[in-house]
């Protein structure tokens, strides 16, 4: 019996001691990470407050008395950031025109920056914008022309005809008011029998506004006829707007008498109406002969009082030598100035000395008969 309690008392202390020494071993062994709670050195901030955010882009607000080179100076900003975001920014506009203003300006921007990505969403839209948005798209792709080539080359390859002519003649526009005009050239040398005639007006007008005597020298190398005389025309047109006496001296030298009469009189008609002393003063330097008859009797009749002195309308009909022209300028410019004073009109008429006694009395008798 005491043998039996002394061993139960040994199992009792073994397994005592066991618990200790393990007890004992998991007090200084290291805690597993898994189990690990971690304490933060700070508070815990709210998923709100923690979570990245982009930071807020803020651009200039257009206004509708902006100029465009302010509006493309904001829209290149814009879509700088983003393109599409350029898009909806321009779209809220409340303002219907600034509206518009701003979606050729953001569209003309993507067409500098990626002239391919911008043509093609500009192809995208509906049909009553498609033109609108290509044309601003190839308003900014001309500022790279190879590209703007290119993207012409496969326009033309990939619509009908009748649209096809449309959008080569915006592209040849574009090319043309970025100051590209070899490149509009080379594209219209390019495009569509059909269509080069009409190109050419479009792309010689505005060459002749900027670099008129560059114009002319491409307008003379032009070898189809139906191209030369559309650009020839428009050469003209363009060169009256910015230059008109250029123009004038330009034309007395041209051999062929239609190109001569045609820049001629689109010389004189413009010049009259921007500076006639200064015209005047031209055409007395200029000796007097059938070149200049048709030019000024035209110029005669197109102008009046308001747009010039009826005395120097009359300098003008003393320098022409066709008889019955100068008869029909005299009486015009007679008559238009009666009509705000007889008597100036009147003692003109009587002391001119270029004016033969049979006009003389001629003028006179129709003054007198119009009171």
């Amino acid at each position: 019996m005491l043998k039996s309690n002394f061993a139960r008392l040994a199992i009792f202390i073994c397994l005592a001691v066991a618990v200790g020494w393990l007890l004992l071993r998991n007090q200084n062994a290291p805690a597993d990470p898994t189990d690990q709670t971690i304490t933060p050195s700070h508070p815990v901030e709210s998923v709100a407050t923690t979570v990245s955010r982009e930071p807020e882009v803020t651009f200039a607000q257009p206004t509708d008395s902006d100029p465009n080179e302010q509006l493309l100076e904001i829209a290149r900003l814009v879509v700088a950031h983003s393109p599409q975001a350029a898009l909806k920014w321009a779209r809220s506009q409340s303002d219907a025109t600034l509206r518009e203003r701003m979606l050729f300006a953001v569209v003309q921007a993507w067409g500098e920056a990626d002239p391919r990505a911008a043509v093609a969403w500009a192809q995208t839209q509906n049909e009553v914008e498609r033109q609108l948005r290509l044309e601003a798209a190839l308003t900014g792709a001309a500022t790279q022309p190879d590209v703007a080539l290119q993207l012409g080359r496969e326009l033309l390859a990939s619509t009908d005809e009748e649209t096809g002519d449309a959008w080569g003649a915006t592209l040849v526009g574009a090319l043309s008011r970025a100051g590209k005009f070899d490149a509009a050239l080379e594209f219209l040398n390019e495009g569509p029998a059909d269509s080069r005639a009409g190109w050419a007006t479009v792309a010689f007008n505005l060459w002749a506004q900027s670099k008129p005597e560059d114009a002319a020298k491409a307008v003379a190398a032009l070898a189809d006829d139906d191209v030369h005389d559309a650009a020839f025309a428009a050469l003209v047109s363009g060169w009256a707007m910015s230059k008109p006496e250029m123009l004038a001296d330009y034309a007395i030298q041209l051999p062929s008498e239609k190109n001569r009469t045609l820049a001629l009189n689109a010389a004189m008609e413009s010049w009259s109406l921007q500076d006639p002393v200064a015209l005047s003063d031209w055409m007395n330097s200029r000796p007097p002969g059938p070149v200049l008859d048709a030019a000024t009797a035209l110029m005669v009749t197109r102008t009046d009082g308001v747009e010039r002195d009826p005395e120097i309308a009359m300098t003008w009909v003393a320098g022409i030598t066709d008889a019955k022209l100068r008869h029909d300028s005299l009486l015009h410019v007679a008559n238009e100035w009666a009509q705000t004073d007889a008597a100036a009109a009147e003692r003109f008429v009587e002391k001119a000395p270029w004016i033969d006694a049979n006009q003389r009395e001629a003028v006179l008798n129709n003054l007198r008969v119009s009171r």
